[in-house]
């Protein structure tokens, strides 16, 4: 998908792509992940899968293995932010859209991120009475309660929609890369919000357990911040997936002493990648492959789609895992 960027100042900054190095593709730490992931930054989603369970990251990062199917629920969530997308992009031409139009978009994108996985042979896992008709329906009920709710209205101007942003935490760690879905600016405040769509309401306890995630993505924006000198507000937009679809806005606290603790969680988790050790602490657990361990848990392990081939079911894993670049090993903070 393309990205844009409206800027309500002439000194608003651009965001930096994926692939442009984000002004720091030579830094050691972005070539040591280059040569680790064929990445020269890292994820919060890199980050998750690796504290998840270290052997999924190495196949899905670092080998980069075929998967035994793709999950619905993967597919349906891009699908949906890509109808959201289109949404607000709209708004920012002054054109209106509408459940049919946004169902279109939901359905194109689908096949479009189908045919994007590209291998062969892959089917898609539906979960339990759960197709594609099921699915089209719910889609269409939470487009619906999605164009009634105050959320595709935002107050403001819409500045960002999935937008990359890349940011240094530290010179011993590689850029972090973000993908935020909605950025809008109000007279005292920019607004980042991330998109979720969830089984069920979520409690203020569960968004606080994914602040991290939205700490991440403030972070990035601190340029634009800056430039527009207003703080920054964090918002996750939850939208349901049962028969009547319920819109949630949570807010998230952010202060400097919680961007101290996700720098050194990543600072931590990142350690443990270039080690290949299997957890943040240096330990492990279950089988391995290339120092990847793998995690047994009985709710992950059920739903992945590299289990056939985990070391810890019997499987094989060989991971090659790259020499560390001269000048990094010993620099991360502590």
């Amino acid at each position: 998908m393309t990205t844009t960027l409206t800027r309500p100042r002439a000194s608003m900054p651009t965001p930096a792509s994926p692939t442009s190095g984000g002004g720091g593709g030579g830094r050691p730490a972005n070539r040591e992940a280059l040569a680790l992931t064929g990445r020269d930054y890292i994820s919060h989603s890199q980050l998750a899968s690796f504290r998840s369970c270290p052997r999924k990251f190495a196949f899905s990062y670092v080998e980069q293995a075929k998967p035994a199917f793709q999950a619905s629920s993967l597919l349906f969530g891009s699908a949906m932010h890509a109808a959201f997308e289109a949404h607000f992009r709209a708004q920012l031409e002054g054109l209106k859209t509408d459940a049919g139009g946004l169902l279109h978009v939901f359905m194109d994108t689908w096949q479009a991120e189908c045919e994007k996985a590209g291998v062969p042979g892959v089917p898609i896992r539906f979960n339990k009475n759960e197709d594609m008709s099921s699915l089209t329906s719910q889609a269409q009920r939470m487009i619906e309660a999605f164009l009634v709710a105050p959320l595709s209205r935002p107050v403001g101007q819409i500045v960002g929609i999935e937008e990359s942003f890349r940011v240094m935490l530290d010179p011993a760690l590689p850029d972090v890369l973000a993908r935020v879905d909605l950025v809008t600016q109000t007279p005292g405040s920019l607004h980042v919000v991330d998109l979720k769509t969830s089984r069920s309401r979520w409690t203020p306890e569960r968004a606080a357990e994914g602040a991290e995630q939205l700490l991440l993505y403030g972070r990035t924006i601190r340029g634009m911040s800056q430039a527009v000198g207003l703080p920054v507000q964090l918002h996750f937009a939850v939208l349901t997936k049962n028969k009547k679809p319920q819109v949630q806005i949570l807010d998230v606290p952010c202060d400097e002493s919680r961007l101290a603790a996700v720098r050194d969680t990543v600072a931590s988790v990142w350690r443990a990648v270039r080690s290949g050790s299997g957890s943040s602490s240096g330990g492990g657990s279950g089988g391995g492959g290339g120092g990847y361990f793998a995690n047994p848990s009985p709710m992950h392990c059920s739903l992945c789609p590299f289990r056939d081939r985990c070391p810890a079911f019997g499987g094989r894993a060989s991971v090659t895992v790259p020499q560390a670049i001269p000048g990094t090993a010993d620099d991360l903070p502590i």
